[in-house]
């Protein structure tokens, strides 16, 4: 490297002169050193530390050219290596899949794990180790009957005798005529609100509801409609404190009307309406007067409500679809403590409960003894699709409920729900609840699937699946089968997860044991404790 000219401190030729010199200098510098890299990578000879770094390779370019060829094949191999590794997790799944479709032999009965608390549950379980089944059948938890009763919405009359053939009009006339421990049978039909039951605002003894035929109790008055004046494609009808408009035309567990703003935007867009607090104004999906038996408007009131307040209550429900209800389309509440409380139901819907605040949830158990459910489903809830908590509606530490889920399936919930947005569950229990979910299915929640709660609460999860929830977040909502808050503990057997951001997730203090389960993301700093991951 060359000496460079010291500049002076007068800015004249001489400066210029030694300034345009050491540029000059400079540039020799870096040709020189440029030269000697070139060098070094291709040919010349150099001095003995260059020589070792040729790695034995007659130039440094060939050391290099051969260690970018390890590395290409290093990737190659790792990424085939990933590649046979995801090939293998789906081959496996794929051969899961078929052998939890098609395999029926070998099942054995399954013995509840020694650490779940609820040893003497009501169920027999068997296993062929892929898949779960069971022998239950919940409608053996009928009350024993002396009488029965039958109600027709469209033929009966509330001065028939309430036979067969001389049916009853209205649930309320029904219920009013039952004793605790009778059934009353419903025959196909709408049964609103206004001219069935609207009188009865709290069941307050036990009863079997059995519905023969498809049998839908809508939050819902029966409507006739008139054209509104000045638009082209509203229809209206007197009604106020309306949740929710939805329509049955062309889906059984029914489409949400969007709420519009003003009467222009619910002119412009099918599918929609708007009030005014008195009138209801409704823009149908085909632009035509509202059909009354399929366009339901859901009121903003308490529905099918459940309490012990005047004794030992046992409601047992079968082939119902209950609409709306702003605390629950089914709510059991324990407001005496030392009466019984208990519901089966097996067959039912509960479908789009309108509530946001805690008891909004679909299926809404508050310190029952026991609540089972078998072929059912928790659909559309602004909250949690089942719930089960100790805690009653005046905020009291009462019964831990347990619970059974056979065949039940809790989705769409939580949407929407702007006073708890991303907390609202497919099924989830609390406060020291015990259950057990037996081939359920929990997806496309606004919160976590399955999420259970608090100190002692424990869940047998057994052949279920749980995807897709809909929070987006990064945290346990974002969840398939979650265990919050410590103490809580989780059993996942032959489960399926996927497409939520945490298939597992058991928060600080919580236990999951997991065995023979589909999953790909855990997190969390409670205890896993994982065999077979598949």
């Amino acid at each position: 490297m060359g000496k460079y000219r010291t500049l002076g401190t007068l800015f004249n030729r001489v400066f210029r002169n030694d300034l345009n010199q050491n540029f000059e200098d400079i540039d020799k510098d870096i040709q020189t050193q440029k030269k000697r890299v070139d060098d070094l990578i291709t040919k010349t000879p150099q001095p003995s530390e260059v020589v070792d770094a040729r790695g034995g390779h007659p130039v440094l370019r060939d050391r290099l050219d051969s260690v970018d060829a390890q590395l290409a094949e290093k990737a190659q191999v790792s990424a085939v290596t990933a590649l046979d590794s995801k090939v293998t997790t789906d081959r496996k799944r794929n051969q899961q899949a078929i052998r939890r479709e098609l395999d029926s032999s070998g099942f054995q009965p399954y013995q509840l794990p020694a650490g779940f608390a609820w040893q003497s549950a009501p169920i027999k379980l068997f296993t062929n180790g892929t898949k779960f089944t069971t022998d239950f059948d919940v409608s053996v938890f009928k009350n024993v009957s002396t009488n029965t009763y039958w109600v027709d919405p469209v033929n009966g009359l509330d001065t028939n005798a309430g036979t067969e053939v001389a049916p009853f009009k209205s649930l309320e006339k029904a219920y009013q005529t039952a004793s605790s421990g009778d059934t009353i049978k419903m025959k196909p039909g709408i049964y609103y609100r206004d001219s069935s039951w609207q009188s009865i605002s709290v069941l307050q003894k036990s009863l079997n509801i059995i519905g023969e035929g498809t049998v839908i109790i809508p939050l819902s008055d029966k409507h006739t409609y008139t054209k509104t004046a000045g638009q082209t494609n509203v229809y209206q009808t007197a009604r106020t404190n309306v949740a929710e408009v939805i329509d049955l035309t062309f889906d059984p567990v029914g489409y949400k009307y969007q709420k519009k703003n003003t009467l222009a935007e619910c002119d412009a867009l099918p599918g929609s309406y708007y009030t005014d607090a008195t009138t209801l104004f409704i823009h149908s999906l085909d632009s035509n007067s509202p059909n009354p038996e399929k366009v339901l408007p859901l009121l903003s009131a308490q529905h099918f409500k459940v309490n012990n307040s005047l004794g030992n209550v046992k409601i047992y429900l079968e082939n119902l679809t209950i609409f709306g209800g702003n605390n629950g389309n089914l709510w059991l509440d324990r407001i005496n403590a030392s009466n019984g409380l208990s519901v089966y139901a097996k067959n039912c819907d509960f479908l789009h409960s309108t509530g946001l605040n805690v008891d909004g949830d679909a299926v809404n158990i508050d310190g029952a003894d026991e609540a089972f459910f078998q072929n059912c489903r928790a659909l559309h809830s602004r909250k949690d699709g089942f719930n089960y908590t100790a805690y009653n509606s005046a905020s009291a530490l009462v019964t831990a409920p347990k619970f059974i889920e056979v065949d039940c399936v809790g989705a769409y919930n939580g949407i929407p729900n702007t006073l708890s947005p991303n907390t609202n569950n497919g099924s989830t229990a609390h406060a020291g609840a015990q259950g057990i979910r037996v081939n359920g299915q929990y997806y496309k929640n606004m919160g976590a699937n399955v999420a259970d709660v608090q100190p002692g609460t424990e869940s047998l999860n057994l052949g279920c699946i749980a995807f897709d929830s809909l929070t987006g977040l990064d945290d346990a909502t974002n969840g398939d089968f979650v265990a919050q808050q410590s103490g809580a503990k989780m059993w996942v057997n032959a489960c399926i997860s996927f497409g939520s951001k945490y298939n597992l997730y058991a928060m600080s203090g919580t236990t999951m044991y997991v065995d023979n389960t589909q999953f790909d993301t855990k997190q969390g700093s409670g205890t896993f404790i994982i065999t077979n991951q598949l």
